[in-house]
């Protein structure tokens, strides 16, 4: 899927890769209905806090890693705080979908 199918599937889009310095002024900034993150692996826990505090409540985002251990970033994707988390694409790159789930206490 082309970067212009997704943006006109979601108003917010962003990518986040381990050369982004901005991501903490895009905190304060910004909330997306969407965000990718592409790494090697060496950034994947700081790309992931950054993702989930600019992810709005149940949106999507993937996780797109090469040479990581699976149980390394599904350990690192559980303690960014993404509950759910599917393995969608397994070649070189390895591809997840997390989604940041919003619960309501009643």
């Amino acid at each position: 899927m082309s970067m212009e199918h997704l943006k006109t599937r979601f108003k917010k889009l962003t990518v986040l890769t381990p050369r982004d310095k901005q991501t903490e002024v895009h905190v304060k900034e910004e909330i997306y209905d969407a965000i990718i993150i592409v790494t090697f692996g060496s950034a994947l826990e700081r790309l992931l806090r950054s993702a989930f505090l600019l992810a709005r409540p149940n949106s999507a985002v993937k996780v797109i890693v090469r040479n990581v251990d699976e149980a390394k970033v599904l350990r690192e994707i559980k303690l960014a705080g993404f509950l759910r988390v599917m393995k969608v694409d397994n070649n070189v790159w390895e591809a997840y979908d997390c989604e940041k789930v919003f619960f309501r206490l009643t």
